[in-house]
């Protein structure tokens, strides 16, 4: 059931996203290419570090 979870998340970021990157739009293409993956990175991190620490308990 965690995935329910994981994908309410993930549409909810990438909305997210987009409103953001349509603030940015007439701006320079490699600030729009990078904002989309540094505002996602914070989340995947989190993630990443709660699964290795879940794993190795």
């Amino acid at each position: 059931m965690m995935w329910v979870l994981y994908a309410l998340l993930s549409a909810f970021f990438w909305a997210g996203s987009d409103i953001f990157l349509r603030k940015l739009k007439g701006k320079d293409s490699v600030l729009v290419a990078w904002s989309r993956v540094l505002f996602g990175a914070p989340f995947l991190l989190i993630i990443l570090f709660s699964f290795r620490y879940q794993a190795s308990a």
